[in-house]
């Protein structure tokens, strides 16, 4: 049997271990509840800490809908594609110098139609009208006369003489850029064009003639020729005669012919520009550029 002694210490013993025990328990709360709260203390600061993103502000809302980069534009840089274009010109009143037309403004041009009516004339009597025109040409165009100058039909009633002093031509904005070009003028016409190789007439038949050119050869002959236009000159188809042979009074102003130009670029576009070229009741020859389409430009 144990002391009392023994008793005292044995009791003493299981309360030193008991608290012991209670010791390192409460320790071992404390750190996982410091633990807990080390791990939520991070957490709200880094939530703190997490940049934001800024409120949206459309300062600009055109900028909002360009949300794929390689489709977005430069507006300001941006040029526009502008096709090559043609101007047609007209021989001033020096016969030399060219102006470009305005569109539907009828101008002058150095040409005159003149009909003479020799209706029962004996031939010496016709020989003599055939040399007063003659003279007329010469004092009009000059040296150019022997050059294609002017252009003549001697029927049974008229003699009917086309006198052409100046020239119209085209220009290029952009010469490299042309393939081809087709000029065709209707029945009552007729295009002389410069002796350069690659130039023919395409057609003709009862709607007129077609002169067509290849871009390539037109600028070899161009600056052969030294020059940058291309120069034609007009005259007055048979049928022209023809009807003045049949009505030698008739007036001159229905006489006209309409000018059509097509100029083929080498991307595939076309341009094309009307002339009208119109006889007034006294013979001279007026030239106007159409604007639009021929059927509803045609000048009265």
């Amino acid at each position: 049997m144990k002391t009392y002694e023994e008793m005292s210490n044995s009791v003493l013993e299981k309360v030193r271990i008991r608290k012991a025990v209670q010791k390192r328990r409460t320790r071992i709360v404390m750190g996982t509840v410091g633990i807990c709260c080390l791990l939520l203390l991070v957490t709200a600061m880094g939530r703190n800490t997490t940049p934001q993103e800024p409120a949206i502000q459309m300062h600009n809302p055109t900028n909002v809908l360009q949300t794929d980069p390689t489709k977005q534009t430069d507006v300001q840089t941006e040029k526009p594609n502008i096709a090559p274009s043609v101007k047609v010109l007209c021989a001033t009143s020096d016969g030399v110098n060219f102006k470009a037309l305005n569109e539907n403004v009828k101008v002058p041009c150095k040409a005159e139609l003149r009909v003479r009516d020799v209706t029962g004339m004996s031939e010496e009597e016709r020989q003599q009208v055939l040399e007063a025109e003659n003279a007329y040409v010469r004092e009009t165009v000059g040296e150019i006369a022997e050059e294609g100058g002017y252009s003549r039909y001697c029927l049974d009633n008229v003699i009917v003489t086309m006198v052409s002093a100046g020239e119209f031509s085209i220009a290029f904005d952009d010469i490299e850029a042309v393939s081809r070009i087709e000029i065709s003028a209707t029945e009552n016409g007729y295009i002389f064009y410069p002796r350069i190789s690659g130039i023919k007439y395409k057609s003709w038949d009862e709607n007129g003639l077609t002169v067509e050119v290849d871009g390539d050869k037109l600028r070899k002959g161009l600056a052969m020729l030294d020059t940058d236009t291309f120069a034609m000159t007009w005259s007055i188809g048979r049928s022209v005669a023809d009807r003045f042979n049949e009505d030698p009074d008739m007036e001159m102003a229905q006489i006209r012919d309409h000018i059509t130009i097509k100029v083929a670029y080498t991307d595939g576009r076309v341009e094309t520009k009307t002339v009208v070229m119109q006889a007034c009741d006294n013979g001279q020859m007026t030239i106007l550029l159409l604007d639009g389409t021929l059927l509803d430009q045609i000048p009265g």
